[in-house]
């Protein structure tokens, strides 16, 4: 019979730091797209469009404008979630040194699991 050695317990937030990581990376990406759009230029100054008169031609910019507002709300709500992500991490790691003490195991001096 091969029994696993029980008496040893390895707690990993690997999977949390990932999660984080995913986030933070995914609002950079999103910012790096949305701050590096490509706009036409002339002469190192940003070409207006032609002038539309038609009746319809507000809609499409009505309709990117309702896009980038959800995509800002989206934004806020991945913001608070980091935060508060990022706000639990310390409590976390308390909970874990508090773990490691009572199986017997001694965090390393500092804290740090």
């Amino acid at each position: 019979m091969n029994h696993r050695n029980r008496s040893h317990l390895d707690l990993s937030f690997d999977s949390l730091t990932d999660v984080v990581t995913n986030l933070v990376g995914g609002l950079l990406l999103l910012i790096v797209v949305v701050m590096g759009a490509p706009t036409p230029r002339i002469g190192g100054v940003r070409a207006l469009p032609p002038p539309d008169n038609q009746p319809g031609a507000e809609q499409p910019m009505n309709e990117l404008l309702h896009r980038i507002r959800a995509l800002q709300e989206s934004l806020r709500v991945v913001e608070q979630d980091i935060t508060q992500v990022e706000a639990r991490l310390p409590e976390l790691s308390d909970e874990l040194g508090e773990l490691k003490h009572q199986i017997g195991l001694h965090a390393p001096a500092g804290g740090q699991p």
